[in-house]
């Protein structure tokens, strides 16, 4: 299948543009951890850029083998952290599959349940309680090879020990402010080591941790899916505002739900009937953007302009620029932080 509206080729231009940074150097392919398991150049971050601009030229039909090379990619982008071309991966990678979405079947009743917070900690927790990675993956092998769930069942993961005790009580440091941290649905259960570690060290650090007792989704399975005009996608944001319900929304997405010269189309964001003011995250230098003359790029105004004012989105400003990253020294978390006069301007 091709892709053909208008809002397709918009898209398909702006993730052209993105692509077109990458040199192909290659500096970022000991760095991929899919590429590392069979050298395959389609599973590795220059392949999947490749693949990403035949898609947005059309020249590339999506079918199920093609886009499977980008379903495989597991955002990591640890090739991103050590491009010398500053190429924007994720930008690519999260565009590429929202303008593949629309193409894709519609997910069935089974697929929509398995996507739900609720039910994947309930299924998590079930297979944690009768100890499934012990005699799971054995069944597995009577099952047909094509079947969905022999592979499901052979890759279930084996429990971690029990959390470690909050060290709330015999932290030194100074008390720096308060963090909360999402268990998730299935990280809850299988990663619940690493999030009692984390909790360890973030006390330590001298935060106050704050866990949701109920099952919050962290947005993950969203971001991996396509955008916001995928119905999965729709499904999560929609059911976060109906939550915590929102005097106004900010936004940094760009593109549309809706096609330019049709009928305005429902967005996630509709139900709250309250105002969406659109952010906009440059794709140029903050120095360019103070010596320039022009403004936002061609692309930043496509992409953060145009398009989001289709679904009536209010325009605000640039709040982030591309920039050197910096590591948070509390955190060792490699961060690019927005001018915050800009942020407080908007907000």
């Amino acid at each position: 299948m091709m892709l053909d509206t208008a809002t397709d080729a918009d898209s398909g231009s702006a993730i052209e543009a993105l692509a077109d940074q990458c040199v192909m150097c290659g500096l970022c392919l000991p760095h991929c951890p899919t590429y590392a398991l069979d050298r395959h150049e389609s599973e590795s971050p220059r392949g999947r850029i490749v693949l990403a601009r035949q898609f947005a030229r059309g020249a590339l039909p999506a079918t199920a083998d093609a886009v499977a090379h980008l379903d495989r990619c597991l955002g990591c982008l640890s090739c991103q952290a050590v491009c010398p071309s500053g190429v924007r991966y994720e930008d690519i990678l999260l565009q590429t599959r929202a303008l593949l979405a629309p193409l894709r079947p519609r997910p069935g009743r089974w697929r929509r349940w398995l996507t739900q917070a609720g039910t994947l900690r309930r299924l998590a927790a079930l297979s944690a309680f009768v100890r499934a990675a012990n005699w799971l993956p054995w069944l597995a092998r009577w099952l047909p090879v094509t079947s969905p769930l022999r592979r499901l069942a052979l890759e279930v993961p084996a429990t971690p020990k029990p959390l470690v005790k909050s060290a709330r009580g015999t932290a030194k440091a100074p008390l720096r402010g308060a963090l909360t941290l999402f268990p998730g649905c299935v990280a809850s259960v299988f990663d619940r080591d690493t999030l009692a570690a984390g909790r360890v060290l973030l006390e330590a650090l001298g935060y106050e941790v704050r866990m949701p007792r109920q099952t919050v989704c962290c947005g993950a399975l969203a971001l991996h899916v396509a955008g916001l005009k995928d119905p999965e996608v729709q499904a999560v944001v929609e059911a976060a505002l109906a939550r915590h319900p929102v005097s106004i929304v900010l936004n940094l997405t760009g593109f549309a739900v809706t096609t330019p010269g049709a009928a305005a189309s429902r967005t996630p964001f509709s139900a709250t009937g309250r105002p969406v003011l659109q952010l906009i995250a440059s794709g140029g230098s903050e120095s360019a953007w103070a010596a320039g003359t022009t403004g936002l790029s061609p692309r930043d105004l496509a992409m953060s302009v145009a398009l989001p004012e289709i679904d009536g989105r209010l325009l605000t400003r640039a709040v982030s620029f591309k920039g050197d990253p910096v590591i948070d020294a509390a955190t060792e978390i490699t961060l690019t932080p927005p001018p915050d006069l800009r942020v407080t301007a908007v907000s």
